[in-house]
């Protein structure tokens, strides 16, 4: 599978809420910043669309990958709307 198609199953699981229930997930931007599943959702075409063909454009947009809060060990929140994903304590 090539990274882009990859990239894309992330998106889709991940909009599906087809991912672990145990953890909060976010989807990790070509930029590094990270969206929440709510803006993944609520921006769907967008994300699809920078994540199937890159482009300079759409390059805050494109998702390389999933992280979760157990693989963190800081705060998170969202680049887009800036809600809290998950919290350390």
């Amino acid at each position: 599978m090539r990274n882009n198609e990859m990239a894309v199953s992330y998106v889709r699981a991940l909009a599906r809420g087809r991912v672990h229930a145990g953890y909060g997930w976010a989807a990790v931007c070509s930029d590094g910043e990270l969206l929440c599943e709510t803006c993944v959702r609520s921006n769907y075409r967008l994300v699809l669309r920078a994540t199937l063909k890159p482009c300079a454009a759409s390059y805050e947009w494109q998702i390389v990958g999933l992280t979760n809060s157990g693989e963190s060990e800081t705060s998170a929140h969202c680049a887009h709307c800036h809600k809290i994903i998950w919290e350390t304590a």
